[in-house]
């Protein structure tokens, strides 16, 4: 065979290996959904530095307030991927077991319980009887579930306000609830606007949550070369980050529109990693038992969680990056 056709040949195979598409002619078009936040930061590194480009991948972002709103627009066909907790992927799955997590790019602890000092709450049993703003259907919902737990405190021991991330945001700042279970930028936004009037506590105990890559198993099917291709870019951007910190920190700092230093403060409750380990499982079926004994989904009805996932594109590319016991 003439050595420039080996040549071409062994290219091609290492482009398929490293998860490029198999058009490579034109690049494909990928949609995918997510919070604009620190926590995307692979993603938007992988874009900054054409690594989505290289893999034949044409990325498109798409803004949402939280994973929850961004499945939604994934079953719509709105979006290819959406980028969501562990507990949006159990709670959806729940309803219609149609969606897979193909990995992690990044577990976080930066939830927190954010109260009014003026309405005479300085610690946490001070919360009983309050008008408590959440989510439902987020992460969040059960994070305050568990706090208030921890506290001796049970959801009905207060007042339920079920609001999106940035109407409770406001309705904090304007006093129609009393406290608020939020996420960056939502909590950031709610205590610089109230200033000294609030206090507030960790929602999480010290367990991080999981930003999970989620597709659907028609999606999977259908197009598994550019889901790959996606994970191998998040795989680099995660190397970079690793390597190239003050730099990458730079890109997301402009992207992001967001001061250096606050960056800095919210990177420093992300961990980057692209993976799938037994944690993350673990942690749904916590979420799936709370769930079920607080009414979000049927009691008794667990559903098997295992398959929520997709090991195979991730187990290809970085074997020991998946962890999960099967």
């Amino acid at each position: 065979m003439h050595q420039g056709w080996v040549v071409a040949l062994a290219a091609f195979a290492f482009l398929s290996a490293c998860g490029k598409p198999a058009n490579i002619g034109r690049p494909e078009p990928l949609r995918i959904g997510f919070l604009a936040d620190p926590l995307a930061s692979l993603l938007y590194i992988a874009q900054e530095k054409g690594m989505f480009q290289r893999r034949g991948l044409e990325v498109t972002f798409r803004d949402y307030e939280g994973g929850m709103y961004a499945v939604q627009d994934l079953r719509r066909g709105e979006i290819e991927v959406a980028v969501c907790t562990e507990y949006a992927l159990m709670l959806q799955n729940f309803a219609k077991g149609d969606l897979r997590a193909i990995g992690t790019i990044a577990t976080a602890n930066n939830s927190e319980v954010i109260a009014r000092t003026d309405r005479g709450i300085r610690q946490v049993e001070d919360l009983r009887g309050k008008k408590v703003g959440v989510s439902k259907g987020m992460n969040t919902e059960y994070l305050l579930g568990s706090f208030l737990a921890f506290y001796g405190l049970r959801l009905r021991d207060v007042q339920i306000e079920n609001l999106r991330p940035s109407a409770l945001a406001a309705a904090l700042t304007s006093g129609s609830i009393d406290a608020a279970c939020l996420y960056p930028p939502y909590s950031y936004a709610a205590k610089a606007d109230l200033g000294g009037q609030v206090v507030a506590w960790s929602a999480q105990g010290g367990q991080d949550y999981f930003f999970l890559l989620t597709t659907t198993t028609e999606i999977l099917r259908r197009r598994p070369a550019a889901l790959k291709a996606l994970l191998a870019a998040a795989l680099e951007a995660e190397e970079y980050l690793k390597r190239h910190g003050a730099e990458a920190r730079e890109v997301l700092a402009r992207r992001l529109d967001l001061a250096p230093e606050r960056l800095a403060e919210q990177m420093a409750q992300i961990r980057f990693e692209v993976g799938l380990h037994q944690e993350l499982l673990t942690m749904m079926e916590d979420e799936a038992h709370w769930a079920a004994a607080n009414g979000a989904i049927a009691s008794g009805t667990v559903p098997n969680l295992f398959q929520s996932l997709s090991l195979e594109p991730l187990e290809q590319l970085k074997p020991e990056a998946v962890g999960v016991i099967h």
